[in-house]
Formats: C-alpha cells, structure tokens, sequence
C-alpha cells in the first residue's frame, strides 16, 4: 500500500514498523452469535529493511511500553491519528477519573468510548489489571448521569368522541328485530 508510512526503530537495529487497527476475530462470541463478531485491537506492524516479512505483534499491557519506546514516531502518529479519528459514543477523555495511561491501556486493548468501557464484564476489567471494575462502574454512572433527557411525550388532541349511552333497557325507538 503506497500510503503507509514506516518508521524506524529507536534501538539502532535496522527494523521499521507501524501501529494500527486490527479486527479480531471472537470465537467465543461468534459461536455463540452464530455469526462473526470482531473486536478491534492495536497491534506493531514490523519488518526487517529491505525484507518483505511482516510480523504483527498485538499491543497487550505486558508489552505496550516496550514497542512504544522501540518505535516512538510510529506511536506518536498513531495517536495523533487516534485522536483526530472521530468515534461513535462518547471519547475516553471526557471524564477525569481516567489519566493518560489508563486510556492508553484502553485503546490498546481496542476500547475506545465510555459505552465500551461500562459495558465489560469482570473477566475483560480483570484481563485489564486491577481497579478497572471501579473504573467501569465510575463510566457507567457518568454515563446515567449525563444521558440525554427524554424529550417529553406531545399531548395528544382530544378525538370528539360520541356520545354516550346511558345505562338500562333500550329505549322502543333502537329496538331492532
């Protein structure tokens, strides 16, 4: 692809390589969807100068701090890119509970609104690390609180209704045979 750019690797070896998004494939979820569900994470693009191999590496915790101080431009325009890609809900940064490495370690985990975040279960927030089940309940109230009131239902127009009958026998003249 002729827009891709690499860049070099800090540690003096003739490497380059690039961060970007990758959709994953859930198995667990698609069994149980009966159809591909895929989660998009961030993995390290990288290859030798002059070879055409391609390794990708997945960004997990226990590695992230080790690509980005191998490869820091790559790093620097990813999130430079990230934080110029508009998303559908509402960003990471929006509340202060969450620093720089928290959202760091949300978006290499391919979480990237509030809505993802108050939607994980205990297993996702402890594949995270620990205090991320406090984090997901302080999402998931920020988000109840700032939700959009709804709009209050329109007053619908009385219909003219007809009149009603009273009670008791029929009178002679709506006797039908």
């Amino acid at each position: 692809m002729a827009d891709e750019i690499w860049y070099s690797a800090s540690d003096g070896h003739d490497a380059k390589g690039r961060f970007e998004h990758f959709a994953k494939l859930q198995v667990a979820e698609s069994i149980e969807a009966d159809k591909h569900v895929y989660r998009d994470i961030i993995v390290l693009r990288h290859r030798v100068t002059g070879s055409n191999d391609v390794s990708v590496t997945p960004l997990k915790a226990w590695n992230r701090a080790d690509l980005m101080k191998r490869f820091p431009e790559a790093w620097a325009a990813f999130a430079k890119e990230m934080n110029e890609t508009p998303v559908d809900g509402t960003p990471l940064a929006a509340v202060d509970f969450l620093n720089d490495q928290d959202r760091l370690t949300l978006m290499a985990s391919g979480y990237v609104t509030l809505e993802e975040l108050a939607a994980l279960n205990d297993d996702a927030c402890n594949i995270l690390g620990f205090g991320w089940r406090t984090k997901r309940d302080g999402a998931a109230m920020y988000l109840d609180a700032n939700k959009p009131k709804p709009a209050a239902p329109a007053v619908a127009e009385p219909e003219d209704k007809p009149a009603k009958r009273k009670r008791g026998r029929p009178r002679k003249a709506e006797v039908t045979a």
